[in-house]
């Protein structure tokens, strides 16, 4: 990531992802093992190892002072002094910190709300506080939501409320000498720099750099990848399904239109979530454990959203099941078989390929338009299509730390292989807003 001294104009990161790439593997191991604290601690309040300083406790005999301080310090502070009611005895973020040796203002890293994206924050956030001596912060997206490598509280690990806030960036190039930290106190969002940005937002990076609010982004020299994968089980199972010569329509498939919609339809079922498996698939409510869920969900369970998660260690094993979506008998022309798309704020081009290649898949999540499915719900899917045997298709990345979790197992992400594009369907992708449109038609787009 280039960054200089201009601060009227933000900084946009750039197309791909790797966060270590550069760096010492001192730091990446710690911001590995950070995310680890704040995974295991839960709402547990738990002290972060690397508050004073990540470098200074990994190598102390060439980093022996502490990082230096940010806003997000005095705000934790403000915050203990007040909840202690002015006991002088509470404790207070600023000690874990040095006060920076020169005035430099502070710079606030818009993260995605997916891991690669945090990691990446977290090591710049270390460079600058560390290495540079610069203060550093990371937008969250809430007035609420603190995000820092140095939380004290254990890094809990708590992923931004947004893909790419480019509004943020906005904001930092119109407030005076771009300074973040009169907008953050005023309750908005604000941010210098954007860490990582797939070239699926080529569009949104474009008219930010006609409007004036952005620098050229800089790549990271790192490559990224999408693809639609299946478990290794699934092709074990059925060999066809590796390839768009197994799961296409009529065009391009050796079967029938509705036979191949009949083969997709039941060997993709839709994940269900565990309020619904306790309503509606369960004989006894979950009042009596069987092998998918141990109990019902509690009502504070049902209150804080945990009850619509599709898989929960130790509670929910996760389900797939057939609907009217994938009920061939009841709609043989239109039924479909399950894929797990994202959210349409990333780089997802699955319905306009689904449409184009006549595929007779479609995703079913709870985030609209799309139907799309969270970072989290897409990994708790994966996870329980793995552990109960039921074959998934999922959009997803590389390198991401969720695929490399699952090499050489039944569930090694295996992608599956599609038309290989023309320059013409490049140049007919979606854009980042057609892709959140309203109208299905945008999301489609063209042809090619």
């Amino acid at each position: 990531m280039h960054m200089h001294g201009r601060r009227k104009r933000s900084l946009l990161g750039a197309l791909v992802v790797l966060p270590v790439v550069g760096l010492p593997s001192a730091v990446a191991a710690a911001a590995a093992a950070a995310a680890t604290v704040g995974q295991t601690a839960g709402a547990t309040s738990a002290s972060n190892p690397y508050a004073s300083g990540c470098l200074t406790k990994r190598i102390p005999s060439s980093f022996p002072r502490a990082r230096v301080c940010n806003s997000d310090d005095q705000r934790r502070s403000d915050s203990a002094n007040a909840s202690a009611d002015g006991n002088a005895s509470s404790s207070s973020s600023s000690s874990s910190c040095s006060v920076p040796d020169f005035d430099y203002p502070e710079i606030r890293i818009g993260a995605g709300n997916w891991e690669s994206s945090l990691f990446q924050a977290y090591i710049m956030q270390i460079v600058l506080s560390e290495v540079v001596g610069v203060p550093c912060t990371i937008e969250s997206g809430s007035p609420n939501t603190l995000i820092s490598f140095y939380d004290d509280d254990g890094n809990s690990f708590p992923f931004p409320d947004r893909a790419y806030p480019y509004d943020d960036l906005r904001v930092a190039n119109d407030a005076p000498h771009g300074d973040c930290r009169p907008v953050v106190e005023e309750g908005r969002t604000c941010s210098h720099i954007l860490p990582e940005v797939w070239d699926g937002q080529f569009q949104t990076i474009t008219e930010a750099r006609r409007d004036g609010y952005i620098e050229q982004p800089q790549d990271t020299a790192t490559v990224g990848k999408i693809a639609w994968y299946v478990p290794r089980f699934v092709i074990a199972q059925e060999p066809s399904l590796a390839t768009y010569l197994g799961i296409g329509g009529d065009s391009i498939s050796w079967a029938s239109g509705e036979e191949q919609r009949r083969k997709l339809a039941e060997t993709f079922l839709r994940p269900t979530t565990w309020a619904d498996y306790c309503s509606e698939v369960s004989e006894t409510k979950c009042e009596i454990p069987d092998d998918v869920a141990r109990r019902l969900p509690t009502e504070a369970e049902v209150d804080d959203g945990t009850a619509d998660k599709y898989r929960l260690e130790g509670a929910y094993a996760g389900y797939f099941r057939k609907t009217d979506e994938s009920d061939c008998d009841l709609n043989p022309t239109n039924c479909t078989g399950h894929m797990v798309d994202c959210l349409c704020t990333w780089s997802t081009n699955v319905e306009q390929q689904l449409y184009w290649n006549d595929i007779p898949l479609s995703s079913s999540g709870p985030l609209e338009p799309n139907s799309g499915y969270s970072y989290g719900d897409m990994i708790d899917i994966w996870t329980a299509s793995v552990e109960t045997e039921s074959p998934v298709m999922m959009w997803w990345f590389t390198p991401d730390a969720v695929v490399q979790k699952w090499k050489g197992t039944l569930g090694e992400f295996h992608p599956v292989a599609l038309p290989e594009p023309t320059e013409a369907c490049r140049l007919n992708r979606v854009g980042s807003d057609a892709r959140c449109s309203e109208d299905e038609w945008l999301r489609r787009g063209n042809e090619e």
